[in-house]
């Protein structure tokens, strides 16, 4: 599973933070009006993570910011969401084996709204399926 993209709708003292883990797209999420945007980004060149002539590293990133800037609170709003399975409102769009797939804690309308936005930008490989939950912990709550 690669993260794509999280969005908390509260995370510690800041409000509407987004994240794109990701240079391939970039996201953004309009948490009032549940609107998801996603724009090219750019693809990394073959090998520019390369060890030895292989690409052994797909992806680098990071969490940067001053102290309370709030790289503590977000990290906490990731692990809430997908290892405790509970969290305040939150979009996470995952990639797993090269499907688009979003987690999310939003009410029914704006959780239909982001995946019809997906649909249309990522076609058959949005999966809205499996998208509601991750495996048995990640439960979707109304």
């Amino acid at each position: 599973m690669k993260l794509l993209f999280f969005s908390p709708c509260k995370c510690g003292h800041l409000k509407w933070p987004s994240m794109n883990f990701d240079s391939r797209w970039v996201f953004s999420y309009e948490h009032k009006r549940g609107e998801l945007d996603v724009k090219d980004g750019v693809e990394i060149p073959f090998g520019f993570w390369s060890v030895g002539g292989e690409r052994s590293v797909e992806s680098v990133s990071a969490v940067v910011g001053q102290n309370g800037a709030g790289k503590t609170s977000l990290a906490h709003a990731i692990s809430n969401a997908f290892v405790n399975g509970r969290s305040q409102s939150y979009l996470a769009i995952v990639e797993i084996d090269d499907k688009i797939r979003m987690f999310a804690h939003l009410d029914d309308a704006r959780a239909e709204r982001v995946c019809s936005m997906l649909k249309q930008r990522f076609g058959d490989r949005f999966d809205p399926e499996r998208g509601w939950s991750l495996g048995e912990v990640l439960v979707r709550e109304n």
